[in-house]
């Protein structure tokens, strides 16, 4: 838990901490308000029970004097009218309270997420050819999600303990041996729950973050190669693939929330338990009956603010346990520093020529050579084909040339330049058109323009044109704004490769590569 204290406030941000370090001011300020509250209990039951005996203590005959010697109803309507004014401060200050923490635990969720996507963005193409889509999908939205109520869990944590800290430190200042023995139950009934629990907690988190990475792994299986599925009869095979894991991960998720919810009756056993202890005790010592009724009353009051709280730390420990699995797995993304867009050089703005010099490369945890003793020479201007059989690493070398890939120094020059040193800038002299073309599920000039906001018209106009598409585009109803659908389905393959070529036309490139993107053209 200790550890988990650190590696939480390590990651977050400069103003985040700030802000936390507010929320548990807040949390300092609510015990005091809780203490003032359950203190006023005390004289409420004494006026109730024996006033005139109530009024001999200094502090009371203080106030009694105070209030210019008040009858017993007036001293009832006073003090009920100050408890009255206590919860109302208490309610007004809480809604402040769970405002901050809201609001902590939004920008926290907000930031993590632009965090972990700026740190998957930044990293070099390979690291998505080895990572899963789906798990990459779950990192940033739903262990993002599920941080951010860890979080949550975590500050309600912290503020009950606050609480419940103070309110038996109250209870062991006005009788120490019940307090002492109420507080030794409690930790008896939190260190044997623990014992049982802490590890299967743990391990039903680990197996929560794979069940769920395997059912979305399935779903996208099944929605991407949907086309395949039907024609081939197999909705039954992927169907019953995400059942399966989904019925693992509801299992899981059962018997959390069967161990969730054990303390609260384990509380309330052991609470009752203890209170019948007290009575017995101080009816055999000859306790006065005006004692025992103002003991229970303020036992009884400090109980039902206590007995609550206990649960919801219990509850919120086990929420915490369940989530340090997934919290590992994204403190680990963060403290991976990787970055792949480390250019030294800015790329030469006219392109002249490209020099493969013994190009020799391997894909990461593989011997296999794709690439062997490469030699190449383009210039400006040639239009050149590059043929082999399939797995000879054409596409291999068309992502080294795009600078997609990183490869070693001095074995590929742009005008005597080293690619290594401008891959990324080099990017911006590439227009790239793949046999596998990704299309945004938006309109047809937003495809082309890609990632644009101000689309220049004229641009467009210009690489509709060179690719063909004039006919196509003034034969539909909303011309350039029709949407394609997701990935573009409701396009033939061949207007969605046309569509291709003009997003690479678009961005008026030195150099076009063609990666089989002509397969479906008629």
């Amino acid at each position: 838990m200790i550890n988990f204290f650190k590696r939480t406030f390590n990651i977050l941000s400069k103003y985040e901490k700030l802000l936390s370090l507010y929320v548990f001011f807040l949390i300092l300020i609510s015990l005091f308000i809780e203490l003032i509250g359950i203190g006023m209990i005390i004289p409420i039951i004494g006026i109730l029970v024996n006033y005139e005996t109530l009024i001999e203590n200094k502090y009371i005959n203080y106030i009694y004097f105070l209030l210019n010697q008040p009858s017993k109803e007036s001293a009832i309507l006073y003090s009920m009218s100050f408890l009255s004014l206590v919860y109302f401060i208490k309610v007004m200050f809480f809604i402040h309270l769970t405002e901050r923490q809201a609001e902590f635990v939004k920008l926290v969720n907000r930031n993590m997420s632009k965090k972990l996507l700026n740190y998957y963005l930044n990293q070099p193409f390979l690291f998505f050819t080895e990572k899963h889509s789906a798990e990459l999908i779950r990192n940033t939205i739903g262990e993002v999600d599920l941080f951010a109520l860890a979080l949550r869990d975590l500050i309600t944590f912290i503020l009950e303990v606050v609480i419940i800290s103070g309110l038996l430190l109250f209870m062991f200042f006005y009788k120490p041996l019940t307090a002492i023995f109420f507080i030794a139950a409690l930790v008896f009934l939190g260190i044997v729950f623990n014992f049982f629990s802490k590890k299967k907690i743990q391990d039903f988190g680990e197996k929560r973050i794979e069940f769920d990475r395997f059912r979305l792994q399935n779903l996208q299986n099944l929605i991407s190669g949907i086309r395949d599925v039907k024609i081939y009869q197999k909705e039954n095979f992927f169907k019953e693939a995400f059942l399966e894991n989904n019925k693992y991960l509801l299992s899981v998720r059962k018997t959390m929330n069967i161990i969730t919810a054990l303390p609260k009756y384990l509380i309330e056993f052991v609470s009752i338990i203890v209170l019948t202890l007290i009575v017995i005790s101080l009816v055999f010592n000859g306790t006065p009956s005006d004692d025992i009724i103002i003991t229970l009353g303020i036992f009884a009051a400090i109980g039902l603010r206590i007995l609550p709280s206990l649960n919801r730390i219990y509850i919120n420990a086990q929420s915490l346990s369940f989530s340090f699995p997934m919290f590992d797995n994204l403190y680990n993304e963060f403290n991976n520093t990787t970055n792949s867009n480390n250019d030294t050089l800015e790329s030469p703005k006219v392109f002249k020529k490209l020099i493969i010099k013994n190009l020799i490369f391997s894909y990461p945890g593989t011997s296999r050579e794709v690439l062997k003793n490469l030699n190449i020479e383009i210039l400006n201007g040639q239009c050149i084909g590059i043929f082999g059989e399939s797995g000879c690493g054409k596409s291999t070398l068309v992502d080294i040339i795009t600078g997609l890939i990183n490869i070693n120094k001095n074995q590929i020059f742009i005008n005597d330049i080293d690619l290594s040193n401008i891959a990324n800038n080099w990017k911006k002299n590439i227009g790239y058109v793949s046999q596998n073309l990704f299309l945004i599920d938006d309109t047809i000039e937003k495809n082309i323009a890609f990632g644009e906001v101000n689309i220049d018209k004229e641009r467009l106009d210009r690489a509709v044109s060179g690719a063909s598409l004039s006919n196509f585009i003034s034969s539909l109803d909303n011309k350039e704004k029709t949407h394609v659908g997701e990935l573009g389905k409701k396009l033939s393959g061949g207007q969605r490769q046309r569509i291709g070529i003009a997003r690479a036309l678009y961005k008026d490139p030195q150099i076009i590569v063609f990666d089989e993107a002509t397969s479906a053209l008629d």
